[in-house]
């Protein structure tokens, strides 16, 4: 007859009922608890840079919030892309701006004096594009920012901070930057002209 170790059953009853409890309580935590998504889009037919144009801008963005760490601060992500149009209204030829960011907290710091220093990595992929649809110019890359919020005493409410300041770059913009020194209007007429 063999002889039962029962601190290793004990161990091993204990590291189940761990993990059954986990099990349960993973998918809470892997769902954000709060997350919307809004769809836009708006035209309009106005003046701009000397030509009439019919500007028409389309997208969605998506807001997700999640809770982290032993104080459970509120930790943000939101992501937009879409489209805006330029067309030339005496021509018919148009322009696009394609554009996709998202801007997610990387670290939220609770500073003990009511206030909350976020960081935030910020990333960036926007395209000008000619009416043939070809690439005209990009700018793509990130960037890490921070900000100063106060929490109005609640640190685990995101809802009721106030922005402070913005404490500027951690990290400025690196990589591609091709509408550095471009100018609208004369991308614009000479893409639709």
């Amino acid at each position: 007859m063999r002889k039962r170790n029962t601190s290793t059953r004990k161990a091993l009853t204990l590291v189940l009922m761990t993990v059954a409890i986990m099990g349960a309580s993973l998918p809470s935590l892997a769902r954000p608890p709060l997350r919307e998504v809004i769809q836009f889009s708006d035209q309009a037919e106005l003046e701009d840079c000397g030509v009439s144009i019919a500007w028409q801008i389309e997208g969605e963005e998506v807001m997700a919030m999640f809770t982290r760490g032993v104080d459970q601060l509120a930790y943000f992500q939101l992501h937009a892309e879409g489209s805006q149009s330029f067309t030339n209204l005496a021509t018919d030829k148009r322009m696009t701006i394609d554009f996709s960011f998202r801007d997610k907290d990387q670290k939220v710091v609770d500073n003990g004096d009511g206030t909350l220093t976020i960081s935030v990595l910020g990333t960036v992929n926007t395209t000008l594009n000619d009416n043939d649809g070809k690439v005209v110019r990009r700018v793509a890359g990130s960037a890490q920012f921070q900000v100063l919020v106060d929490h109005n005493g609640t640190p685990q409410d995101p809802f009721d901070d106030e922005f402070i300041t913005d404490l500027g770059f951690v990290r400025e913009h690196s990589g591609l930057d091709q509408f550095v020194g471009a100018d609208f209007c004369d991308d614009l007429l000479s893409l639709t002209g």
